[in-house]
């Protein structure tokens, strides 16, 4: 009996200085990672951390530190779940709630931070951390009165606090009635010139309410005379925050010289998945102006699209679509386009970014008529003679198909100034060009019909801007496109003036 209790007593002692080795241990290890992330050697205290956490994966402070020091070291699948760890090592540490919601907010994962935050402030209701964490996610996903109710908590408790103030007034400014006045220029080789002046103004009234409305008068010139058409829109964006999506919903009215109205309408809805991921679809009414022949005639599509696309801060981007223009002629086109980007490069205020892109384009019928009637061409027709065609009254592709490289590179030494530049060059394309002859039929009877040849192309696609914040109140812009395609090179230039009224 004696000799049992002795082994106890062994056992226990054991068991207590074990447990007091292993605390002196981790808190040895713990203060070395501190030292380090101090000196900024982050990735020698994550070594030291992942070490530990290899023996001791149940040690709640060290599994805390090692996801905050992986977080740091952008290693964010490897922080994500070291954070999940330590949660389910201490489920009611308040402190790694704010600290892992303050995270997953700066990640932009709202749906995984909310529950968290919500659960903080079920145990603290006059936080002012996690009402500011809390403020940011309704902003982000544009409910600002609520995002305000929340900032008005932060307030009570710290006055001074710069970064709920900042917020506050990105929301004033969001919510604030606004002016854009716009001018573009473009002429390309039909040839064919626009100038286009718009004026839109809009007021968010409230999540379900942000109304836009614009007047486009737009003057097209071709040869020597020119053309007026004067468009009128008004729009309409509600959000719907429980479901994560967006509803836009817009209508027209369109004149054309021949004093012929036309309506134009639109519907886009846009669902957030995972914060990162947007699903679209959209029905549009539009007119239909990039011809010389549909500029004075009123030629009105349905275009149709549904789009995924992938949205991140600093990682990959990309999106796909699938796209169709069907015209009152009963004649369609379709698209399939996809592009992706890599992550962001950093250099100084340089961000630039590499990727690839791929386009295929078809039409039902191809609508590349002659110049000139049956008639004309056989009163003149020698041998050799070539029949010049024109796409009347739109551009029908044919089999048309771009692999290109993107690339893409801002500048933003400051939030005052702002510029960027992207270019996007075909290195694989192909399209069936079509071409017109003359052929008969048994009887002899001469008619004109169309075939195609296969033929390579190099298009090119170069945009620039520059933005300048003049003011509080006042934004500048300006853009450049350069566009060269099989069916035209064409060139554009872009003024506009923001005014903000808050």
């Amino acid at each position: 009996m004696k000799k049992n209790n002795l082994n106890f007593f062994l056992l226990l002692a054991f068991i207590l200085f074990a447990g007091k080795l292993h605390s002196q241990n981790s808190d040895s290890v713990v203060t070395a990672a501190k030292v380090l992330r101090n000196q900024k050697k982050y990735l020698e205290a994550e070594k030291l951390l992942k070490e530990y956490h290899k023996s001791y994966p149940l040690d709640f402070n060290s599994t805390w530190l090692y996801a905050q020091t992986t977080y740091w070291n952008n290693n964010i699948d490897n922080a994500i779940n070291l954070y999940e760890e330590a949660m389910e090592l201490q489920p009611g540490n308040y402190y790694l709630k704010l600290d892992y919601s303050k995270i997953l907010v700066d990640l932009g994962r709202f749906e995984k931070a909310t529950p968290i935050i919500d659960s903080y402030l079920a145990y603290d209701k006059t936080s002012a951390d996690a009402s500011l964490l809390k403020a940011k996610i309704l902003y982000w996903s544009g409910d600002y009165s609520e995002a305000e109710n929340n900032l008005n908590v932060v307030f009570k408790k710290e006055t001074g606090n710069q970064e709920a103030f900042t917020l506050y007034e990105n929301i004033k400014y969001m919510k604030s009635p606004w002016l854009k006045i716009n001018g573009s220029y473009f002429n390309d080789s039909q040839p064919l010139e626009n100038v286009a002046p718009t004026i839109e103004a809009g007021k968010l009234f409230s999540s379900l309410s942000a109304m836009k409305v614009s007047l486009t008068p737009l003057v097209y010139q071709r040869s020597e005379s020119s053309v007026n058409i004067n468009w009128f829109q008004i729009e309409n964006k509600s959000a719907f925050f429980d479901a994560a999506m967006e509803l836009t919903l817009g209508a027209g009215l369109i004149k054309y010289p021949d004093v012929k109205t036309n309506f134009t309408g639109k519907i886009q809805v846009d669902k957030l998945v995972e914060n990162v991921v947007t699903l679209s679809g959209i029905f549009e009414r539009k007119p239909y102006l990039s011809t010389l022949s549909s500029i004075d005639t009123s030629i009105m599509e349905s275009f149709a699209g549904v789009s995924v696309a992938l949205n991140t801060k600093d990682s990959w981007t990309g999106r796909a679509a699938y796209e169709t223009n069907i015209f009152y002629d009963d004649n369609s086109t379709y698209s399939f386009s996809s592009w992706v980007l890599s992550p962001k490069i950093k250099i100084s205020d340089i961000d630039f970014r590499l990727g690839c892109g791929f386009n295929y384009s078809m039409s039902k019928e191809n609508r590349f008529v002659s110049e000139k009637s049956l008639d004309s061409i056989m009163a003149e027709y020698v041998e050799g003679y070539q029949i010049k065609g024109v796409y009347k009254p739109y551009f029908t592709p044919q089999n048309h198909r771009v692999t290109s490289l993107i690339s893409s590179l801002t500048f933003h030494p400051g939030k005052i100034f702002r510029a960027g530049l992207t270019v996007n060059y075909g290195v694989i394309a192909k399209t069936q060009t079509p071409y017109l002859y003359l052929d008969s039929n048994k009887e002899g009877v001469k008619f004109i019909t169309r075939n195609y040849l296969d033929e390579d192309f190099s298009p090119l696609n170069v945009n620039f801007f520059m933005g300048l914040q003049a003011s509080k109140n006042v934004s500048l812009g300006f853009n450049f496109d350069y566009s060269s395609t099989n069916f035209y090179i064409r060139r554009t230039a872009g003024l506009n003036l923001l005014i903000n009224f808050y």
